[in-house]
């Protein structure tokens, strides 16, 4: 398991790299590199983010659970998840700190709860092993409040006017995705929930 975390923590770090060079290649100006190291290293939070709300609507969570090598893969790619994202906080930290910007404002406070979500989810993904109703509810919970963030931040970058700005059409593609993604894993979680309830002749663990 050390030598997994290592990988991941590595590989992370690595992207992030990239992601800093890139943004530094790519911006016009001195001022704005964090703001695009922010965006950039947003997507790669994104892509796990996508990765792990796929495997969940084709598997299911409690399937997962059900086999000690996925159960780890998905401790660790959650993880992923959490480091990759304070990484881009540290990015978004230090582009308000350059442009002298309040980062504790009414409208981050989504923000903040999504980071406080996605940290202590990890903490308890690693301190509870077997899947129960609470650890299902918590998982769950984070996941959606993470995707009213990411649904957000593209709705609201439609008609928002901003320095080297992607064509909306990216942005409607991840809405579109976001959304399709979300309904394949509530049909998921209603299978899940119905199992549960009605029991069966594996032994699974109750969710309902």
């Amino acid at each position: 398991m050390k030598k997994k975390w290592a990988i991941l923590i590595l590989m992370l770090v690595f992207f992030e790299v990239l992601v800093y060079i890139l943004a530094v290649e790519a911006s016009p100006d001195h001022t704005l590199v964090f703001q695009l190291a922010a965006r950039y290293s947003a997507r790669i939070s994104l892509f796990i983010y996508v990765g792990l709300l796929s495997w969940l609507a084709y598997k299911g969570l409690v399937n997962i659970y059900d086999n000690s090598h996925l159960r780890n893969t998905f401790k660790l790619s959650f993880s992923g998840l959490v480091i990759n994202h304070i990484i881009h906080f540290y990015f978004l930290f230090t582009n308000f700190q350059v442009h002298g910007l309040d980062l504790l404002q009414p409208r981050s406070i989504l923000g903040v709860i999504t980071y406080f979500s996605l940290i202590v989810t990890s903490i308890f993904l690693w301190i509870t092993e077997d899947l129960n109703r609470r650890l299902y509810l918590t998982v769950w919970s984070c996941l959606v409040i993470a995707a009213i963030v990411f649904l957000g931040t593209y709705i609201g970058r439609l008609n928002k006017a901003m320095p080297e700005p992607s064509s909306p059409y990216l942005f409607i593609f991840l809405i579109a995705l976001l959304i399709s993604l979300l309904i394949a894993n509530a049909y998921r979680i209603s299978v899940e929930i119905r199992d549960s309830l009605k029991g069966g002749k594996q032994k699974k663990p109750s969710i309902a």
